[in-house]
């Protein structure tokens, strides 16, 4: 269709419907968001033993997590050298130690779930084709080493055209996301999750209890 942007993730993967909330329901923990986010928080909350209900507005893995570049990995641009000159060098190592923590994570769903996701370790390269924006890479993988990252400035990568440099990481990874994220699905509804599609929060009141509104 003309215009319209295609997901070979969604593309490539069974529709996963439910229906929509239409009744008020009471449950341990609710949930907002249906993407890799929304459905990695609620099969933790899951497994520490809580009843969980997930809403969605558009479609379970459907979103900006059906749409992604498929990458996990730790390095994201030049947000090592942005958080430590805004937020000081603890953030920065923090951000890292938390993105690879998740990277453990999603090995770890993957490993323990038997998902078949396509997962596959692969280095990870934040880079520059002109030579005139070398220093700001070089600035990065200082930066990133200093969050605690073990991270390479290297001028040859593996990648499918030249660059002039380049932040390497490895022990990164790849995936099918809308595989893996099916997959967590899957695990949560032998739980016991409760999905609803088409179902938009409109409101919160953080009070005893905590009240949620939908647009149903």
């Amino acid at each position: 269709m003309a215009g319209h942007n295609l997901s070979l993730w969604v593309e490539s993967t069974p529709d996963r419907s439910f229906q929509p909330l239409t009744t008020d329901l009471r449950i341990e923990c609710c949930v907002i968001g249906g993407g890799i986010a929304g459905l990695t928080t609620a099969l933790l909350l899951q497994r520490a033993g809580m009843k969980v209900a997930v809403l969605e507005m558009d479609g379970i893995a459907r979103g900006v997590s059906g749409y992604t570049t498929a990458k996990v990995s730790s390095l994201q641009g030049e947000v090592y050298q942005q958080l430590e000159s805004k937020h000081g060098r603890e953030a920065a190592a923090l951000y890292a130690a938390s993105n690879e923590a998740a990277l453990a994570q999603v090995r770890s769903f993957v490993s323990d779930l038997s998902i078949d996701c396509d997962l596959e370790t692969r280095s990870n390269y934040t880079y520059c084709e002109d030579p005139s924006d070398l220093s700001k890479v070089e600035q990065e993988a200082e930066a990133a080493s200093r969050a605690g990252l073990p991270v390479e400035f290297v001028h040859d990568t593996d990648l499918p055209f030249e660059v002039a440099g380049a932040v390497r990481l490895d022990d990164q990874a790849q995936f099918h996301p809308r595989k893996y994220l099916l997959g967590l699905v899957d695990e949560l509804e032998r739980g016991g999750c409760l999905f609803f599609d088409e179902t938009r929060a409109t409101g919160l009141d953080d009070g005893d209890p905590c009240v949620v509104e939908t647009s149903g």
